[in-house]
């Protein structure tokens, strides 16, 4: 059957090699939803299209989408950013590759949702802004909000749950704050862990699998004495 050419935009979630000189990487688009691409031929010397199968990139892809088929067929594209702040702060970094690894590991594939598109990309621009002013200690409020409100778009949400009066307003912001609002909020290391420990449960929980970011973070920050 044959398929079509479309020019969608899409954020680069994770990827994997393919055969000797492809790679496949999960992309979610804002017109199919998570959807595997292959990008042939770009391990190659000469390969194109290396950048666009990168993650933490948010592009417009050239794809080819053909019916039934295992992976559209990356034909093109250009980037849109490569979040370069976030790319130059280790904490950060690691938060930016959890909001893509819980929009990876809860969404199924080609289930269209422009919404979570725009909530991932609100929360990695976010993150990018905390870094550029100086206060990456704020990108952890800003990664729990994301996971709290990605949890509620996949029917996994808590903003009904009880929690004590003085974190009654801070879990409302985390839920419903604009993210410069969610970014401002004061520094509270012992909560933001609690909030880390509460994500990550649950994620194992629904996905079998523990967080894969955190047990790098935490390689790295053993390898590192920090």
């Amino acid at each position: 059957m044959r398929g079509r050419l479309a020019v969608v935009e899409g954020l680069s979630l994770a990827r994997r090699p393919h055969r000797e000189f492809d790679r496949v990487a999960s992309v979610y688009t804002a017109d199919f939803g998570k959807v595997p691409v292959r990008f042939p031929g770009v391990d190659r010397p000469t390969g194109k299209l290396r950048a666009l199968a990168e993650p933490l990139v948010h592009a417009d892809y050239r794809l080819h989408v053909r019916p039934g088929a295992e992976f559209a067929t990356a034909a093109g594209g250009g980037l849109r950013t490569t979040f370069p702040a976030l790319r130059g702060n280790l904490d950060a970094l690691m938060r930016g590759l959890g909001v893509l690894e819980l929009l990876d590991r809860l969404t199924p594939a080609w289930q269209p949702d422009p919404g979570k598109l725009a909530l991932a990309l609100g929360a990695l621009e976010s993150l990018e802004a905390c870094v550029r002013e100086g206060r990456p200690q704020a990108t952890a409020w800003v990664y729990g909000a994301f996971a709290l409100r990605l949890f509620e778009a996949a029917g996994y949400g808590m903003a009904r749950r009880t929690v004590s009066a003085e974190n009654r307003e801070l879990w409302g912001a985390l839920h419903e704050a604009p993210w410069d609002e969610v970014a401002a909020l004061a520094p509270d290391a012992p909560t933001a862990a609690k909030l880390d420990a509460l994500v990550a449960t649950t994620v194992e929980r629904v996905a079998e699998k523990p967080l894969r970011w955190m047990q790098v973070r935490d390689k790295v920050r053993e390898r590192v004495g920090a």
